[in-house]
């Protein structure tokens, strides 16, 4: 089951137990994906997480409250263990891109995609060089998002992490961003302010191929308010740990003494298991999945195990979903780089069960 059959919206930690510790532990909530952060934020969703997986669709969402100083520059670094294509030739589209934002006109989501640009491009662009350094970059990616007659292209310098860099991730992708609150004419953003950018790169993205929890990070260099200056001593970090692979099972049956249907599963998160997870379950009579409705939401028990029993009255198909992350203030997974420190970690988790027919059994007519 993939993300759209259904709706919804090098540091590598030692032991994934650790980590789904940390997500069960009283300083985090449970949240789902998409609902309303209070803080910044990086959420990494791993629609494909089987070990190994080239082309590996993951969603990278970057969330600016507009209560605080609008983001500057933002710099992604990518856990050690993934691979990452960066030799896609210029003009391939490698993923799509969204964003939220507030304009004159009111709210906007704008949408686009990701497209590969020739790094020779910028290699002299005065921009470009204050953004993300005068060395060669590896590849650009460019974020084409529009909305009605608002538009903004944003590139995101891809790099292999080296030096300092290296301890942070295996690749670091570089993006500055217009100031909000500043007039375009004097250097600022278009008449917008970004709320949150969601990069999906569906191409040249490989899972790591060993079991664990990876911890992807974001460093958050904000704007001065009111100026076109970046304030480096504000520079936080926002961190997503992925365990890999997230596996969520479903078998049903249906029982003949109650005339119900008896669905139940697994759900295993690197090798692991975490109770008081939520899981949705979807169903219809027809086993087309763009005809799925949810039906209800359980939560994991004792070694992630779920169940669900409702009344049957004819054959119906199931599938059941996880899109719930774990987040808090508290950093677990490690002391910050950050001059700001960490602000805040997640535990993600995105999955989808096989798909299931429980049949009800047909009356034999008398004669």
């Amino acid at each position: 089951m993939t993300r759209s059959r259904l709706p919804f919206a090098v540091a590598l930690v030692a032991a994934a137990a650790l980590v789904l510790a940390a997500a069960a532990a009283p300083s985090r909530t449970a949240r789902h994906l998409g609902q309303q952060a209070t803080n910044q934020e990086l959420v990494v969703v791993p629609f494909v997480s089987r070990l190994g997986q080239a082309n590996a669709d993951t969603g990278v969402a970057l969330i600016f409250p507009t209560t605080q100083a609008g983001p500057q520059k933002v710099v992604v670094f990518v856990p050690g263990g993934y691979g990452l294509d960066l030799a896609a030739p210029a003009g391939t589209t490698i993923g799509t891109a969204g964003a939220s934002a507030t304009t004159s006109a009111g709210p906007a989501t704008l949408r686009g995609n990701i497209v590969v640009d020739s790094p020779t491009r910028y290699a002299a662009d005065p921009a470009s060089i204050a953004c993300a350094g005068a060395e060669p970059h590896s590849t650009v990616w460019l974020l084409q998002l529009a909305a009605g007659a608002t538009s903004l292209t944003v590139p995101v310098f891809v790099d292999v992490a080296t030096g300092a860099d290296g301890g942070l991730g295996v690749f670091k992708l570089q993006m500055c961003l217009p100031a909000p609150d500043v007039p375009q004419a004097a250097g600022g953003a278009p008449p917008l302010r970004l709320g949150n950018v969601f990069i999906e790169p569906t191409k040249g993205l490989t899972n790591p191929p060993s079991l664990g929890a990876y911890v992807w990070r974001a460093l958050i260099t904000p704007y001065t308010p009111g100026t076109t200056t970046p304030n480096p001593a504000g520079t936080t970090e926002v961190r997503s740990i992925i365990p890999l692979p997230q596996v969520l099972t479903l078998k049903g049956r249906y029982e003949k003494s109650t005339k119900s249907f008896v669905l139940s599963g697994v759900l295993s998160l690197a090798g692991d298991t975490l109770a008081g997870v939520d899981v949705a379950i979807y169903g219809s009579t027809k086993s087309a999945v763009s005809t799925f409705k949810r039906l209800t939401a359980v939560k994991t028990k004792t070694k992630g195990v779920y169940s669900h029993r409702r009344k049957a009255a004819k054959t119906m198909y199931f599938g059941s979903l996880v899109d719930e992350y774990f987040t808090g203030a508290r950093c677990d997974s490690g002391p910050s780089t950050a001059p700001a420190g960490c602000v805040q970690e997640n535990v993600s988790i995105e999955t989808f069960s096989n798909l299931v027919a429980v049949k009800v059994p047909v009356k034999k007519k008398k004669k």
